[in-house]
């Protein structure tokens, strides 16, 4: 055996007690129930349990085809004693190494052994050796090793001649990735198979991402506790969720709230608790977008282009938002890693919608373009290669700004000091207030959605509003925030009338004076 198997013996504790009869099974006596239908016919006739939910059976036949199973389960919907019942089979029928961990706190090292030997005690002809944590049959190379999270993370790399079973419980809590890596790992070679498992009870995460992205090579399930409550088998089965405590949840926070959406119908929160834009106020421009009377206030105002520059063949876009006073017509985007030719492709976009030339006295092409006599604006942001091609267009005549999301936001008073970190969160806030008061609207985009569910925001220890960090976002969404980058900058000139209704903010848009 290698030493990582040396480290993974270690981590047995003491041997407390042996269950199961006094003598071995023969080394074959579970060789009848492996291949297919097994682990349903183990655990109905082996561990003799009273009842199996569909859902459960459903996992079984995953583990027979799937090498990487994720489970985002309600509370109390059978998901704990699911994992037990793959450990076991795994290492009594298979002759696995089972690696049974939790992500989060050391629940399943602590209680493992306890809960095993609860299911052991009602199992027929299963034989072993219980320790602190974990469980060695009498008969075979099999194995079930109880580990805290930072032991699997250490055990990058292990192999076991049979295959390596991993069962990660407590998944949400793996918010970096580092536990989900490390199983990876371990899956290299030979029958090895990693299952996560948790509580869909976070937006963000590596744990959300999984079930966010769309990877073939998983199976996922999410388990609805009005499923469960559902299933033929269920007033066989104690300790399953009781519809009590379902009406008392309803009645707590609401049928429609994300507690009840995570820990009752097993689904993930579709904003963060910490949520810069409420899910409402997305969703109501986009609908606007299509309202003929807001079209028609809006398309005659100034026109402004928010562009966000990459350079990349392959990943972030380039994007171009294109405004009538705060109604969004659309978004352009491409992919181009040579910034000569990005502002090219900017130069033919502004052909294309006809954008006159600040030298040329009149519209250049003939049309209507100067909204209340003021040429159509260019905001491009500078950071990185958006100076050059923002540098560039101006030298071609046309009115264009940069914007640098990272110099100071002078809003705020004497006394409290400025309220925003940067331009960028005070861009950012001013396109809140413009939501959450009707006065923007949107094209459906299921990308721009996506940017505007996960985007976050937080005061910091300096009383400032700051938006989480580009890496922090890119690590939720894979990408760069592209089309809301572009909005943003669209609509950061605009005006936003105060609560009085028609004045307008002393301050009337966030180019003003830079």
């Amino acid at each position: 055996m290698t030493t990582a198997y040396d480290k993974l013996l270690r981590e047995l504790g003491d041997f407390t007690e042996h269950v199961g009869p006094d003598s071995p099974s023969a080394p074959d006596a579970f060789a009848s129930y492996r291949g297919p239908g097994g682990r349903e016919r183990f655990a109905r006739e082996v561990l003799r349990l009273p009842g199996l939910l569909r859902w459960q059976l459903d996992g079984f036949a995953a583990l027979e085809s799937r090498q990487l199973l994720a489970i985002a389960s309600a509370n109390a919907c059978g998901k704990s004693a699911w994992n037990f019942i793959v450990a076991l089979y795994d290492a009594v029928v298979l002759q696995k190494v089972v690696l049974y961990a939790s992500a989060g706190a050391r629940q399943v090292k602590t209680s493992g052994s306890r809960e095993l030997k609860k299911i052991l005690s009602r199992a027929r002809g299963v034989s072993g050796r219980i320790y602190n944590y974990g469980f060695v049959p009498d008969v075979g190379d099999g194995r079930i090793f109880f580990l805290s999270g930072d032991a699997i993370s250490s055990l990058q790399g292990y192999h076991h001649t049979q295959g390596v079973t991993q069962l990660i419980d407590e998944g949400q809590s793996d918010e970096d990735g580092v536990i989900i890596e490390a199983g990876f790992a371990n899956c290299a070679g030979g029958d090895s198979q990693l299952v996560i498992a948790g509580n869909p009870l976070q937006f963000i995460g590596a744990f959300h991402a999984l079930f966010r992205r769309g990877d073939d090579h998983w199976w996922k399930r999410q388990i609805s506790a009005l499923d469960v409550i559902d299933d033929p088998e269920y007033a066989r089965i104690p300790g399953l969720v009781k519809k009590s405590w379902v009406a008392m949840m309803a009645g707590q926070y609401g049928r429609e709230s994300s507690v009840f959406g995570s820990r009752v119908l097993g689904n993930f929160p579709k904003t963060a608790v910490d949520a810069h834009f409420s899910e409402a106020s997305i969703a109501a421009a986009f609908e606007r977008w299509s309202d003929p009377q807001f079209i028609a206030r809006e398309q005659n105002r100034r026109r402004t282009l928010g562009v966000d520059v990459a350079a990349s063949e392959a990943g972030d876009e380039c994007c171009c938002a294109v405004a009538h006073g705060n109604w969004i017509k659309e978004f352009i985007t491409w992919r181009e890693p040579d910034t000569m030719r990005t502002v090219g492709k900017v130069l033919a976009i502004l052909g294309d919608l006809r954008v006159p030339m600040l030298r040329v006295a009149g519209p250049s092409y003939g049309d209507p373009l100067q909204y209340l006599g003021k040429p159509t604006l260019i905001i491009i942001d500078e950071i990185g290669v958006g100076k050059g091609a923002a540098d560039r267009i101006k030298e071609k005549g046309f009115a264009c700004q940069a914007f640098n999301a990272s110099r100071r936001s002078d809003v705020g008073d004497p006394i409290t000091g400025p309220r925003y970190q940067n331009l960028r969160a005070e861009a950012y806030d001013r396109l809140r207030t413009l939501m959450s008061r009707g006065l923007v609207a949107f094209p459906r985009d299921a990308l721009l959605e996506e940017e505007l569910l996960t985007c976050r925001s937080f005061t910091n220890s300096s009383g400032r509003l700051q938006i989480i960090e580009k890496s922090d976002w890119r690590a939720v969404i894979g990408r760069s925030p592209d089309r809301l980058d572009s909005l943003v900058m669209a609509l950061c000139n605009s005006a936003v009338p105060t609560f009085g209704g028609d004045e307008v903010s002393a301050r009337s848009g966030l180019l003003a004076g830079i």
